[in-house]
């Protein structure tokens, strides 16, 4: 095999066989249909599966576990995709984004639900005056809920 049949060689055009063979690159070429696989600085094999006129790496990510992602991890999940897609997907190929994002709908449903506690008992919001005047409850309650959500979206997330 030939180095100037490499018209497209993926990594380096313009070097000698023995130096290719050194440097453990991938080398490909088109006219010919061949393509030699060499590992890269590490003991792993890459496989690739050929999509019409392209090679395309088979790529598995690891197991996730399987947990819950409530609401809040959804909107935390979503925050990641439009402003830090670096960590998004540093996560997402680690196998801890699962983990990740149901370790904070856990922390923020316990911070919503404590912190509608603590404002509906320091504005004396009971079930007293959830009896005598139902309207006036649920008005303080729906203030007391979007403090509390606006709350937990700064903290935690939209952090």
């Amino acid at each position: 095999m030939n180095t100037q049949n490499f018209k497209s060689a993926v990594i380096f055009k313009n070097c000698t066989q023995n130096t290719k063979n050194s440097l453990n690159s991938l080398i490909v070429c088109p006219t010919e249909k061949i393509f030699l696989e060499v590992n890269i600085m590490t003991n792993t094999k890459i496989t690739y599966s050929q999509q019409g006129d392209y090679l395309l790496p088979d790529l598995k990510l690891p197991q996730q576990s399987k947990c819950e992602i409530g609401v809040f991890g959804l909107r935390h999940k979503n925050y990641l995709l439009r402003y830090h897609k670096i960590r998004y997907y540093n996560l997402l190929t680690s196998g801890k984004l699962v983990e990740y994002l149901s370790d904070i709908d856990n922390q923020a449903n316990e911070l919503f639900t404590t912190l509608i506690k603590q404002l509906s008992e320091k504005e004396n919001v009971t079930e007293q005056l959830k009896a005598e005047n139902q309207a006036e409850w649920i008005r303080r309650m729906n203030s007391i809920r979007n403090r509390a959500l606006e709350i937990v979206n700064k903290e935690l997330i939209y952090k």
